[in-house]
C-alpha cells in the first residue's frame, strides 16, 4: 500500500516476508530477524510432545494449545473449510485454502493461520470426539486430509513438506491414521 498526502493506492501482495521479533522482560525489542520459514516457526514434524506446548504459561502459543500434549505439527499446511476433498459448496470463496500450521494434539485437531498472532485463539479447533469421519482423498497426484463432523460439516487440509510447495503424502496419511485412532479410541470415563 502506498499512501501520499492526498490519497493512497493498494495492490496485490506478491511476496510474503516473515519476521521474528524478540523482546526482553520489559518489552524492549532485542532482536529482529527476517525468516524464510512460514510465519517464522521452528515447529518440525515429530511424534513426541513439543516442550513449549507443555507449558501453560507460554505466550508464544495460541491459548487453545497451551498445556496440550502434542502428537504432531505440520508447519506448512492449508485449511479449506466447507470443502469435501476437492468438492466445494456453491458460494465458497476460498478454494485454495488458508495457509498455516496444523497441529494434532492428544484431544484436538487445531489449525493456526499464518496471519494470526501467536497469542490469539486458533482459527480452527475440533475435538476428535466430535468427528464422524477422517480419510485421505486422492485426486491424481495430490492427497488431502478430509474430516467430517458429526453435524455433517467438512474440513479439508493439505499438508506440505516443511517450507515447500510439495505435498507430504506420508505425513497426510499418518495424520489421517492418528485422527482415526483417536476417533475410535475407547473413552476411559465410560461415557
Amino acid at each position: 500500500m502506498v499512501v501520499g498526502y492526498s490519497g493512497g493506492a493498494g495492490g496485490a501482495i506478491n511476496k510474503e516476508r516473515f519476521f521474528t521479533f524478540e523482546f526482553d522482560g520489559a518489552g524492549r525489542l532485542q532482536r529482529a530477524e527476517q525468516t524464510s520459514s512460514i510465519a517464522g516457526d521452528n515447529f518440525e514434524n515429530h511424534a513426541s510432545a513439543h516442550p513449549a506446548l507443555e507449558s501453560a504459561d507460554s505466550a508464544i502459543l495460541p491459548p487453545s494449545l497451551r498445556g496440550e500434549a502434542l502428537h504432531s505439527a505440520y508447519p506448512t499446511s492449508f485449511w479449506l473449510p466447507d470443502i469435501n476433498g476437492f468438492f466445494w459448496q456453491p458460494g465458497t470463496v476460498d478454494m485454495v485454502g488458508q495457509a498455516g500450521r496444523l497441529f494434532l494434539t492428544e484431544s484436538n485437531v487445531v489449525f493456526v493461520t499464518v496471519a494470526q498472532f501467536a497469542n490469539t485463539e486458533s482459527a480452527f479447533k475440533m475435538p476428535y470426539s466430535s468427528l464422524s469421519e477422517a480419510r485421505v482423498y486422492k485426486h491424481f497426484l495430490t492427497r488431502r486430509l478430509v474430516i467430517r463432523t458429526q453435524a455433517g460439516k467438512y474440513h479439508t487440509f493439505e499438508i506440505h513438506q516443511a517450507n515447500s510447495a510439495w505435498q507430504d503424502k506420508p505425513a497426510t496419511q499418518a495424520a489421517c491414521d492418528f485422527i482415526q485412532s483417536k476417533m475410535t479410541a475407547p473413552n476411559p470415563s465410560g461415557n
